[in-house]
């Protein structure tokens, strides 16, 4: 999994514009971008299949741990009552 980010020079794409629509829950951000350089598209549009498949994956879950401290005790002395 990588840091989500989106990356560009002014060179290769221009910000034309973006708005912002707010919910109870959360907002959502649009961002409309000019990109003059095909491969840079590329780029941008796999690092944004890439941060929507990590979101879509399942959460991993810590490895489990056992409940407490195994106990181990010296039963040779309790064993010679016989």
């Amino acid at each position: 999994m990588s840091v989500p980010g989106l990356y560009w020079r002014p060179s290769e794409a221009r910000l034309k514009s973006f708005s912002i629509a707010s919910a109870k829950v959360g907002s959502v951000l649009k961002i409309e971008l000019h990109v003059t350089d095909a491969l840079r598209l590329g780029m941008l549009l796999q690092d944004l299949a890439e941060t929507q498949r990590d979101q879509d994956a399942p959460a991993r879950s810590a490895p489990k741990r056992p409940a407490g401290p195994l106990l181990l005790t010296d039963r040779r002395d309790h064993d010679r009552s016989f």
